[in-house]
């Protein structure tokens, strides 16, 4: 049944049971039973004869999220008494790694920003690419790290992480004992983004807490007060 969830996509937000059913190989009748109970459950809902896109469980859902995942609670506790401190229109924002993706899930504004950056909300992004996802990736262990990079090995050495498992290796070994990483351009031009590793209670990564703003003078000027700011940020969320 999850499998029918996952269809809906940004790419293509409606479907039909026959669509579905075709697209996953499942008998019509199976499907309609799927598409039925997750109906019930307000995960989806119909717009229109024989459409559907997703439901408003999935708005309360996220309400949940915001108001009860201990990781947004924590970074927006931080983000509040961080924000005043910086000087510079930026974006401070924590990501959570998802199923070998990254995702951003809480951000807070300083200033006003007045630019678009690619970590969005709710947007899933590959670990090769931007500060939030490479730190992330630098510290899960090369048994995890090892396939992905090989199944995206070309991605990966335009991101310019290395043309070989050696190379990639040995990079993500220095971003590691760094505990910080800062990139220009990665993902966005004209922006700087600067993120460091959270720590799940286990000692695992679970996620980045990061900041983003314009790559000018003036970033240039405060990065290393900037990059301090994060770094101990990350390690009270981490706490």
């Amino acid at each position: 049944m999850l499998s029918v969830f996952g269809l809906f996509t940004f790419e293509q937000p409606r479907w039909t049971v026959e669509q579905a059913a075709e697209e996953l190989g499942l008998a019509q009748s199976t499907t309609y039973r799927y598409f039925r109970k997750l109906s019930d459950a307000g995960l989806i809902v119909a717009i229109s004869t024989g459409q559907y896109v997703l439901g408003p469980t999935i708005t309360m859902l996220d309400r949940q999220m915001r108001m009860l995942d201990p990781l947004i609670t924590s970074a927006d506790t931080l983000m509040q008494r961080l924000a005043p401190t910086i000087e510079i229109p930026s974006v401070l924002f924590v990501c959570r790694l998802y199923r070998n993706q990254v995702m951003c899930i809480y951000t807070h504004d300083v200033g006003k920003p007045g630019f678009a950056y690619s970590y969005e909300r709710g947007r899933p992004m590959p670990l090769h690419r931007g500060a939030a996802s490479k730190v992330i990736m630098a510290h899960l262990p090369a048994r995890v790290v090892r396939p992905l990079i090989e199944q995206n090995q070309k991605d990966v050495t335009a991101a310019g992480l290395g043309s070989t498992w050696p190379i990639t290796k040995k990079r993500l070994r220095l971003i590691r004992n760094a505990g910080v990483l800062v990139t220009r351009g990665d993902l966005d031009r004209g922006l700087l983004g600067i993120a460091s590793p959270i720590f799940g209670k286990d000692g695992g990564v679970i996620g980045s807490f990061c900041i983003v703003m314009k790559d000018d003078k003036s970033a240039e000027q405060q990065l290393d007060t900037l990059t301090e700011k994060i770094v101990s940020a990350s390690r009270v969320i981490t706490a």
